[in-house]
């Protein structure tokens, strides 16, 4: 479980206080010594966890009870950040004090949306939408644009933070130049869209297919709520990936596609209202283009 680090403060404070076998007025005596003009009321407080430290009064501790500041987060626990609730190592903040280390906790959410804009952005310059952009890459490198431009960057802990941005940059641009020669020959953006578009309406007609299948079995177990569910879910999925694939830019273009496309959703949708008839559900379908009916 973690802790706060006000709270690990107070509890090495008692500790450290006790070892100089200091009572609470002892210890306020102390500080208002060093400037804190404390009470034995306050010392109380802060041991029982009840007020909040400011810097200075911690410093003030170290002060008064003669200690380097590393001894007032002695302990191994975890420490909550307030500001995130993330957990941090007593041992990391003891690493900073003495200037072994930074605390360093990427943050997964802030770092997916660098990633997002990083993608949006490359693929608007690349003339096609993000997610033939990150399935270019998968399909041309094998992992992402990110992972691949780290790779080609190579080890970069030995170098400046400066440097290590400069080559990072160099990979990148490589990188997005071997895409844009491929997106080249595939035929161009369109081409290359429609390439990984006609590649995602194959694996959702085995989808849809599999899904059907499934529905026609279902009979036999119309009171089973779970499978219910199930079913419904999947209809919902399909529903949404095919309509986001149906209004996909350059899918218009391509008649044979488009026409694939359609019927994939009329079959999801009479599928859909077959589960609602099995069942006893009322569920909200599409037509053949996509609109919620």
């Amino acid at each position: 479980m973690s802790s706060r680090l006000e709270h690990v403060v107070a509890r090495n404070a008692v500790r450290l206080r006790r070892n100089r076998g200091w009572t609470q007025l002892d210890l306020a005596r102390a500080m208002s010594d060093v400037g804190m003009e404390w009470t034995p009321g306050r010392a109380q407080e802060v041991e029982s966890y009840g007020g909040t430290l400011s810097l200075t009064e911690v410093l003030g501790l170290c002060w008064a009870l003669g200690v380097p500041l590393a001894d007032l987060l002695a302990g191994d626990e975890q420490v909550a950040l307030p500001e995130t609730g993330r957990e941090i190592g007593l041992s990391a903040f003891r690493d900073a004090i003495f200037g072994r280390g930074a605390i360093r906790l990427p943050n997964p959410k802030a770092a997916d949306a660098a990633d997002v804009e990083e993608v949006r952005i490359k693929a608007a310059d690349l003339a096609i939408s993000p997610d033939v952009f990150i399935e270019l890459c998968r399909q041309r490198f094998g992992r992402s644009f990110r992972a691949e431009r780290e790779n080609r960057a190579g080890d970069l802990s030995a170098l400046r933070p400066r440097s290590a941005q400069v080559k990072r940059g160099h990979a990148g641009r490589a990188l997005l130049s071997d895409l844009r020669d491929h997106i080249a020959g595939l035929g161009g953006p369109a081409q290359a869209s429609l390439y990984v578009y006609a590649d995602r309406a194959d694996k959702l007609d085995s989808q849809v297919t599999a899904f059907e299948q499934r529905v026609a079995l279902a009979d036999r177990h119309a009171s089973d709520p779970v499978l219910a569910r199930e079913l419904v879910d999947e209809s919902v999925r399909l529903t949404e990936a095919l309509t986001q694939l149906h209004t996909a830019r350059y899918v218009a273009a391509d008649d044979s596609l488009l026409d694939r496309v359609t019927a994939l959703l009329a079959r999801t949708s009479y599928a859909q209202l077959r589960v609602g008839t099995i069942f006893g559900l009322h569920l909200r379908t599409h037509t053949a283009d996509g609109t919620p009916l």
